[in-house]
């Protein structure tokens, strides 16, 4: 009994050792798939809000959840209310305190650095792969410290994505990823609906 709890212990030291050697090679397929991207789009459930991204480089984007939609051409930022029949112009600012999609998608192989891979079990009795990573130099990315990516199998592909930064630490289901999709800069630009109060913050 002795000598099968020794091969058995022998057995988990070795494939946990082997796991953890695996983490560049997570890291290379997922810098594979996320290398030169210019425009990214995907469904999204964050504890029960279903939504949609739309992204193109330059911190352009279409967030759409529930009754909200707000579009960012990089320079003007709409928030649009269909509930309340108003949209809130501002303008489009790059805050430290907040994670951007650029920050995440379009400087992802340059940005972060693979810490360490783990399996994480769910509440449903399933488990994913989970790969940590952390700001690359603590400069370029100030305002996130810790990415968790979460993939059912070897990282061609991802499930989900959490988020730490200055502003909290957010987890999003990640479904029907497209990378490089074509999109047109006109995509960006907001136009008030007739009946919409546009309230203008500029």
């Amino acid at each position: 009994m002795l000598k099968l709890t020794k091969i058995l212990f022998f057995i988990l030291i070795v494939s946990n050792f082997a796991f953890a050697q695996n983490k560049e090679e997570a890291f290379n397929k997922l810098k594979t798939k996320l290398s030169n991207v210019k425009s990214i789009s995907f469904s999204f459930d964050e504890n029960g809000n279903k939504g949609s991204i739309k992204a193109a480089k330059g911190n352009k984007f279409i967030i759409i959840a529930g009754d909200r939609k707000i579009i960012s051409n990089g320079k003007d930022l709409w928030n649009y209310s269909t509930a309340e029949k108003k949209v809130m112009l501002s303008e489009y600012e790059n805050s430290s305190s907040m994670a951007n999609l650029d920050d995440i998608f379009m400087n992802f192989s340059t940005a972060f650095k693979p810490l360490s891979l783990i399996k994480e079990n769910a509440s449903n009795g399933g488990s994913s792969n989970v790969l940590i990573l952390q700001n690359n130099d603590g400069k370029s990315l100030k305002n996130i410290s810790e990415i968790k990516i979460y993939s059912q199998g070897n990282f061609d592909d991802f499930s989900a994505i959490e988020i730490k930064s200055k502003s909290g630490t957010k987890k999003f289901g990640i479904k029907n990823l497209q990378i490089n999709p074509k999109m047109k800069d006109s995509q960006f630009n907001f136009e008030v609906p007739k009946g919409v109060e546009l309230i203008d913050l500029r």
